[in-house]
């Protein structure tokens, strides 16, 4: 005979009872953070990421499972089915599997042998706290409930589940004779267990002292400034770092990359650079693991930067990622861990330092010993780096100990660069480098005279960071994309082009309404640029906007205007320069041959716009251009190193001050309730996202295009749009992949389908046309080819891209 198993989606957990799993999902599952289930019965490709939905589609749509796999009530309460426990099996699917009834036999034996107890009342019970407690942490910390409302809403919800539970007990005593039952019955309608249930969650430092038993939680500690109870508050790198690498699936990625033995042809990521080539010669020959860290710092603004409390509450923020993980998992908000807060006037009155020096000892103690840890029963030990420490231009000059004024002096931290001649330095072949060397003699000068030699020098102090014996202050503040180019060089390129072009008489301040009411496509909505006033052009007033809107803005504004603009006009051609810079400064892969060229259109882009506009035209954040090539060379692409996400998070701390509205020890409150969400979040933590799909609909083999028809998995469902390892899929979509060409080669999603939990792509061969400089668009027009790949077995198919007017395409960055 066979039996029919049925497997939890989320984790290796079966049994032949359906009911039981579906009990077991809402029980283990239903309250984790960002919880989504795909259905999978019978090939159903409808998706939740609310459980109650996900069940009562369950008993809508597939009743007849349920009925078939018998209920959980149909056989004694108290004993359990000893097929009913977790696999060992972690890759099983979710859809009907048929066993040997041998094979199950001899597990069952198995398991009879190790322990054929019945399940306890005790265990149920202990199921349902947790249960509790995962509802408790999803609602206060991901909601960011303050704890006073917390602790009203649970004490409120408490007394409600103890009315109905006992009602309940009360109804079936009343109807069955309770003299005859045996004294554990009778302790179970009396209802004994429920305080039980809500035990540890009546106070904050029970909720806390229960995350700390099981989940990976890391508690802030105080750091004291005075004896007058000034602090600020650490999270030790070292305890984090250690429960971080015993998490599976990051412990995975920790192994050392290899260095190459030459120059690399293409860069990829940071282990391409030279940077980690010198990094690499420090690491022992034969150590497994190795953890570079990225950091992040940067002032925050808590409160209404326009309000009265302006500057009030502003904190200094130091959080890291992990560069060992993949790029698309490093970009999640829960792959970007806190390290430090504190008040920015603390910062200001004992510095730097000061604030930093726990995190560095520390970090120079993981140097030299390594962080121990355990990954599937083996002890193992890892050393640490800082590869970089990211932000913008204010945070990294001040980090690194050079002047924090950039309207003049010294104004740049890569070269010797004084405001009034940046318009000359157009190539680094002008420019003063700074190097370690360079950097040591000049702080040894501003000991010596400090008020003239850091004007001379552009030098404030000696950085903390060079406390880490490897670390280069000169190579390892890289320069960031975000606020260089999106928040800084495109806002000035954009004021100078319109503006001349206005002047000239080509454009007129209505055109400007075009940015507006242009019909942007699904993918660029959600950045859908806001309107420009007037006001920016004549009287310099910012651009409004996000770093998103701006770098949508950039990307369209061929698109947008450049049918109103004559070509060869010299003031678009300077826009389409800087357009082109920015491409291959965002490019995720560039190949070595490329950093020449980006070098030249950088020279003669600096050129063309101080001649045009003048000297002062060429601000500071211009003039980083300059040295972007050599810092893809050190590091590899620059675009690992931008504060986006790091900024995202800032958002977290904002909206979490203004709910809890207690600033008192604001540090404090932050830091704790950042890290009790975290630990949450870590809890069974899986770098890979499941797939969630639309709902879908049967398709039959015949009805598919006759060079797909056999490919598919039987019980194929077609869906409208579909989300795989952090990857939007939706028809209609463009689809771009790196070709050997020159140019690269694009797809156009004509369907969808998932079957066996794995989804595929239908997608159209778009023919290239050609570029059109002007517009700045790719020319593509249908070629009726089609082709039939699964989602994650092509990583080159990427960046998903609207197709404007059904035949243009405009990348985000340069294609390699």
């Amino acid at each position: 005979t066979k039996m029919v198993l049925r497997y939890c989606p989320r984790c290796p957990y079966f049994s032949e009872q359906f009911t039981r799993v579906l009990t077991h999902i809402g029980v283990v599952h239903g309250g984790e953070d960002k919880f989504t289930v795909l259905c999978g019965i019978n090939g159903c490709t409808n998706s939740y990421n609310q459980f109650v939905s996900y069940k009562s589609h369950i008993y809508r749509c597939h009743r007849d499972v349920l009925l078939n796999t018998g209920s959980s009530f149909s056989s004694e309460r108290t004993n359990d089915d000893p097929r009913d426990f977790p696999s060992t099996n972690e890759n099983r699917a979710y859809d009907d599997v048929d066993e040997p009834a041998s094979s199950l036999q001899s597990e069952a034996s198995a398991s009879s042998t190790r322990s054929p107890k019945r399940k306890q009342f005790e265990d149920f019970v202990a199921e349902a706290k947790a249960a509790i407690w995962n509802f408790f942490f999803n609602v206060t910390e991901n909601h960011k409930l303050p704890h006073s409302a917390a602790t009203k809403i649970f004490g409120d919800l408490q007394l409600v589940f103890e009315h109905v539970i006992k009602a309940f007990a009360d109804e079936i005593a009343a109807k069955i004779d309770v003299s005859a039952l045996p004294p554990d019955v009778i302790s179970l309608l009396e209802c004994s267990f429920l305080p039980d249930l809500f035990e540890g969650i009546q106070s904050k430092h029970l909720r806390e002292q229960y995350a700390k038993a099981n989940f990976p939680y890391v508690e802030p500690e105080s750091c004291k400034l005075n004896a007058e109870g000034g602090e600020y508050h650490y999270v030790p790198i070292p305890r984090l770092l250690r429960k971080l690498c015993e998490i599976p699936d990051i412990a995975a990625e920790l192994v050392t990359p290899q260095a190459r033995c030459d120059d690399a042809e293409v860069y990829r990521d940071f282990s391409d650079g030279l940077l980690f080539r010198d990094l690499k010669d420090l690491i022992s020959e034969g150590d497994q693991y190795t953890i570079f860290i990225l950091l992040y710092s940067d002032e925050v603004e808590i409160c209404n930067p326009l309000g009265a409390k302006r500057g009030v509450h502003k904190l200094l923020a130091v959080y890291f990622t992990l560069l060992n993980l993949h790029a698309r998992h490093r970009s999640q908000l829960r792959s970007i861990f806190l390290v430090l807060l504190a008040r920015y006037e603390d910062v200001q009155e004992y510095g730097l330092d000061v604030i930093l020096r726990p995190l560095l000892n520390d970090l120079k103690e993981l140097h030299s010993c390594g962080v121990m840890f355990i990954s599937r029963g083996e002890t193992h030990n890892a050393h640490v780096f800082v590869f970089c420490v990211c932000g913008d231009n204010l945070s990294m000059n001040r980090l690194g100990g050079f002047t924090c004024c950039f309207s003049q002096g010294r104004v740049c931290r890569f070269c010797m660069a004084t405001s009034g001649k940046l318009s000359t330095l157009t190539t680094e072949d002008f420019c003063v480098l700074r190097s370690a060397e360079a950097h040591q003699e000049h702080l040894q000068a501003i000991t010596v005279n400090p008020k003239q030699n850091k004007r001379i020098y552009g030098v404030n102090e000696r950085s903390p960071m060079l406390e880490l014996p490897y670390f280069d202050v000169t190579r390892q503040l890289p320069p960031d994309l975000m606020h260089d180019i999106l928040e800084g060089g495109f806002e000035i390129v954009l004021r100078q082009v319109l503006k001349a072009l206005v002047d000239d008489g080509i454009l007129a301040y209505s055109d400007l309404d075009h940015i507006t009411s242009f019909e942007y496509g699904h993918n660029d909505k959600k950045n859908k640029p806001v309107g420009m006033n007037r006001s920016f052009l004549t009287n310099k007033a910012n651009l409004k906007g996000t770093a998103s809107e701006k770098w949508c803005l950039l990307r369209l504004l061929s698109l947008i205007l450049g049918n109103l603009v004559p070509e060869d006009n010299p003031d678009w051609e300077l826009y389409l320069q800087f357009r082109e810079i920015v491409d291959l400064s965002f490019a995720t892969v560039i190949p070595c041959e490329y950093l020449p060229y980006l070098e030249s259109l950088v020279q003669t882009f600096l050129v063309e716009f101080a001649q045009r506009y003048g000297a002062a035209s060429v601000i500071p954040k211009l003039h980083y251009l300059v040295h972007y090539a050599r810092f893809i060379r050190e590091l590899g692409p620059l675009q690992q190193f931008w504060s986006m996400r790091f900024e995202a998070k800032h958002q977290y701390f904002k909206s979490l001050a203004s709910r809890v509205k207690n600033f008192k020890n604001i540090t404090l409150t932050l830091s704790k309730r950042h890290q009790l969400l975290q630990s949450h979040q870590l809890n069974e933590l899986s770098l890979d996202c499941e797939l969630m799909a639309s709902s879908g609909k049967p398709i039959k083999q015949s009805a598919l295009p006759p060079c797909v028809q056999g490919l598919l998995p039987p019980n194929a469902h077609q869906v409208l749009h579909a989300s795989l390892d952090h990857r939007d899929y939706r028809c209609g979509d463009v689809l771009v992949k790196a070709s050997q060409d020159i140019e690269p080669v694009f797809y156009r999603v004509e369907a969808l389908y998932v079957a066996s939990c794995k989804l595929f792509i239908l997608a159209e061969l778009l023919t290239n046309e050609g570029f059109h400089r002007h517009r700045f668009c790719y020319c593509v027009r249908r070629s009726g080819e089609l082709e039939l790949v699964e989602a994650n077995s092509d990583d080159t198919l990427h960046c998903a891209l609207d197709l404007y007017n059904n035949s243009e395409v405009v990348l985000k960055w340069e294609v390699c």
